[in-house]
């Protein structure tokens, strides 16, 4: 979920849907090979061309219905990132699952490094803004759910 499903995010970083890390590039897919395309190619499987897309398997019922009922309230945000959660939920609780979630062979250097100037331009803007006094709000993602961690 590095850059989810921040369309403002995508937009600056110039990736589409399914190779920013988003639901259907969770794990070791496009996102990932290409940030270790560009950081750290000795460390991307020689293989990796030859892996065909893998989807993101169905969120458990629950974490669905939970979302179908946040999107009627208009939280649309927060039903896309809980359907994220049970996605990977889904996908982590399945041994014969495949190990990653996406299409590593569509990686590329150039993508990895679009996301790291992208984050780095971000980042620096940020900064910028809070060397000027300004409060620069940022919630991480499932941030709203963090009371679930008192449950038993």
């Amino acid at each position: 979920m590095l850059n989810s499903d921040d369309e403002d995010i995508s937009h600056f970083i110039g990736l589409d849907e399914g190779e920013r890390g988003d639901l259907s590039d969770l794990h070791a897919g496009t996102n990932e090979t290409s940030l270790l395309l560009r950081t750290r190619p000795e460390a991307v499987r020689d293989n990796y061309r030859q892996l065909s897309p893998q989807p993101a398997p169905a969120p458990a019922a629950a974490f669905a219905q939970a979302a179908r009922v946040l999107t009627a309230f208009g939280m649309s945000d927060k039903a896309a990132q809980l359907r994220t959660l049970g996605s990977i939920i889904s996908w982590s609780s399945q041994r014969d699952w495949p190990s990653y979630i996406g299409a590593p062979a569509e990686g590329s250097a150039r993508a990895g490094e679009a996301m790291l100037q992208g984050r780095v331009q971000l980042a620096r803007e940020v900064f910028a803004r809070v060397l000027q006094g300004e409060a620069v709000p940022m919630t991480p993602p499932l941030w709203w759910l963090r009371l679930l961690r008192f449950l038993p």
